[in-house]
Parts: structure tokens; C-alpha cells; sequence
């Protein structure tokens, strides 16, 4: 309810520092959803000690891209107007009931930080930047069919590694899409799961 996304660096060093105490060889993060946005966030503006990365079915995080959602809109408006009152009162952590972009309860500061604060978490002002080996996974579902923030979201990424990265000699990044997954890839476990694998496979040799 309180949280800053941008904190969680703090989370995933300590967490990083522990697995590489216990002395594996190679250590990675699969995240998923908003934990994806944390992990690739903290992986383009911190140091963040992993081998790899899995970033499943993360979020746009973008306000003016919210506001267009064609039915959502008008509701996306209230909640940041809401929110930005309580703020405005000197309570940031009055809870309050949200239904967009995700039915929550949340304080007003943490719905301004994570919805409200223009293209901070869309990982595709700063998805570039991490210079860890990196899958973006997503669901057929949720990028043919699903809300603004999902739509598409994995051509707009390939568009702008294609261009970053191309020409190289071992590129990091790399998009895929599971057939038939939503965002929950509730019955693709397996394929999400085989896919997954072939690219670790991969990057070991």
C-alpha cells in the first residue's frame, strides 16, 4: 500500500548479496508483472550483481498512455485527481479504494508514484540501459487483446533493441511471446517454461 518502486533496489541487493554469499556460481531474477517493472528499473539505474534476467509480462507504467485508454480514461482521471488531493492535504498515506489500471487499495502517494509520474517506470525510456542479459516474456492475450498499458508492449520493445542492439555481436535483450498466454499464463506453464530454459541454454554457450 505504501511503497516506492523506486525503492526496491534496496530489496533486490540485499537479496542478490545473500544468493552470491551462499556461493552459486550464477544468480538471476524472474519477476513477474510489477515485480518485472521493479527488477528491470533497478537493473538500468542501479548495479545489480545478476547473471540474467526474466521480466514476465511487466506493465507500461505511463500516464499519458493510461489516459488514452479508451474506456478507463475518464476513471484514471478521478483516481490521480484523488490522489493528488490527499497529497496536496499533507496525508500522502491516505488509503484509497482504485480500480485502474488493477482493482487496489493504495495510499494516494504510492498510486502517484506508480501511475502518476509520467514515463518514470515504462520500461521503454529506460529498458536499453540495462546491460544484463535480459528476456522479455509476454502472453499472445495480453499483447493482442489486452489494456493500453499490455497492447503491443512487446513490438515496441523489439522496435527499440533492434535498433540499439543489432549489428552487435552478442546482443542482451530479446522478446518473446507465448502463444495463447494471458497474463497469468495460467494454462502455458509449460511452454512459458520451455521457452524459458532454451534461453538460458542458450546464453551459456
Amino acid at each position: 500500500m505504501y511503497e516506492s518502486l523506486g525503492d526496491a533496489y534496496r530489496d533486490l541487493q540485499a537479496w542478490t548479496a545473500f544468493a552470491h554469499s551462499l556461493n552459486y556460481s550464477q544468480v538471476g531474477i524472474i519477476a513477474h508483472s510489477l515485480g518485472a517493472v521493479k527488477t528491470t528499473y533497478v537493473a538500468a539505474h542501479h548495479s545489480l550483481n545478476v547473471h540474467r534476467i526474466v521480466a514476465l509480462s511487466p506493465p507500461r507504467l505511463n500516464t499519458e498512455l493510461l489516459l488514452t485508454d479508451p474506456e478507463k480514461q475518464k476513471l484514471f482521471k478521478k483516481h490521480l485527481e484523488l490522489a493528488n488531493h490527499w497529497c496536496e492535504q499533507g496525508e500522502p498515506h491516505h488509503i484509497i479504494r482504485v480500480r485502474f489500471p488493477m482493482a487496489n487499495w493504495v495510499s494516494a502517494s504510492t498510486y502517484i508514484d506508480r501511475y502518476g509520474n509520467g514515463n518514470k517506470y515504462d520500461y521503454l525510456a529506460w529498458a536499453t540501459k540495462i546491460q544484463i542479459p535480459t528476456l522479455w516474456m509476454f502472453g499472445e492475450i495480453e499483447v493482442t487483446k489486452g489494456s493500453v498499458n499490455f497492447k503491443h508492449a512487446d513490438q515496441a520493445l523489439e522496435e527499440q533493441f533492434q535498433a540499439t542492439f543489432d549489428g552487435k555481436s552478442k546482443r542482451l535483450h530479446r522478446t518473446m511471446v507465448i502463444p495463447e498466454a494471458d497474463h497469468s499464463y495460467n494454462a502455458t506453464r509449460n511452454a512459458l517454461s520451455k521457452s524459458l530454459l532454451s534461453w538460458i541454454t542458450n546464453l551459456n554457450h
